[in-house]
């Protein structure tokens, strides 16, 4: 399990490259990174790339900036619906409701390890806050009397888990600011997530 893990995160760390611009091979035979970053590289710690910390945090509120536009101002709920590219978008899926609600949970898990690491609810490029949609959609998707209830997690689902995680890193962001009664509303939601059926390796 442990093992998969780290295959997971090498595949993200390497598609974050690439969908930046990828690596251009230097004469001295190093990899060097096409795309222009403000922070310093450092090849004592980085030696293929000179990557730091710094760097991960700017690539990350770049594509943090990029998808914020596309939720709903009215739902909270993500729209990347459009053009198919190589990702496919959701050309391969039975249904966008339930698509958008995967593409909410796994964006939020950046956004909210973006604030963590660098205490800020916002990006360059993007006006507003970065949990602001995410409130959005909690507050509506958990309420019972909203149209836009996402209903409880379906057997086997493992969407909501994105949302408990982004509260551990960030409560100021994404619990604070939350009424006492839409706590109770997500508290009582993920009671149904937390007794019910799921896989094993989740």
């Amino acid at each position: 399990m442990i093992r998969n893990a780290g295959k997971k995160a090498c595949i993200f760390v390497i598609s974050l490259i690439f969908i930046q611009g990828g690596f251009s091979d230097s004469p001295a035979g190093e990899i060097e990174p096409r795309l222009t970053l403000k922070a310093s590289n450092d090849k004592t710690i980085s030696p293929y790339t000179g990557y730091t910390r710094e760097h991960w945090i700017e690539i990350a509120g770049r594509i943090i900036a990029g998808f914020l536009p596309y939720f709903d101002n009215d739902t909270g709920m993500p729209d990347f619906r459009g053009t198919d590219a190589e990702s496919g978008h959701f050309q391969y899926t039975r249904s966008f409701t339930s698509e958008s609600r995967n593409a909410f949970g796994r964006t939020m898990i950046l956004a909210s390890l973006y604030s963590a690491a660098t205490g800020k609810n916002s990006v360059p490029g993007y006006h507003g806050p970065v949990s602001g949609p995410y409130l959005k959609g909690i507050t509506r998707g958990t309420n019972p009397d909203d149209p836009a209830y996402w209903g409880p997690t379906k057997p086997y689902g493992a969407f909501g888990n994105q949302i408990a995680q982004a509260i551990m890193y960030c409560p100021e962001f994404y619990w604070d600011p939350l009424t006492s009664e839409q706590k109770k509303r997500l508290a009582d939601w993920f009671a149904t997530l937390v007794h019910g059926v799921g896989y094993e390796c989740n």
